[in-house]
């Protein structure tokens, strides 16, 4: 093969390959790009998720207090009734109501 040959065609070769490298090189960023805004959603998802949590456990805590007072308060009354005892009957807890 001549030698203005054999450098064409490295020179041709060399060009393509820099070409193909530059739009690969250009891809990788952008499909990361996609991946840490996927991970950022998420992560903003979690963060939502944290704080229904608390929410919803700050609620749970009131519900039970509320609930042992209306327990208690029936056992009371109950046991009121249950001694003959007449009206009125036994004050309402405090936060009951």
């Amino acid at each position: 093969m001549p030698d203005a040959l054999v450098t064409t065609l490295g020179t041709v070769a060399v060009a393509v390959l820099g070409i193909l490298g530059g739009w690969w090189a250009k891809r990788v960023p952008e499909a990361g790009a996609r991946e840490h805004a996927l991970i950022d959603q998420l992560q903003e998802d979690a963060d939502r998720l944290r704080e229904d949590a608390v929410r919803l456990t700050a609620m749970v805590d009131r519900l039970t207090v509320r609930e042992r007072l209306m327990a208690d308060y029936i056992s009371r009354l109950r046991l009121h009734i249950s001694e003959g005892h007449g009206p009125p009957a036994p004050a309402w807890p405090e936060g009951l109501i």
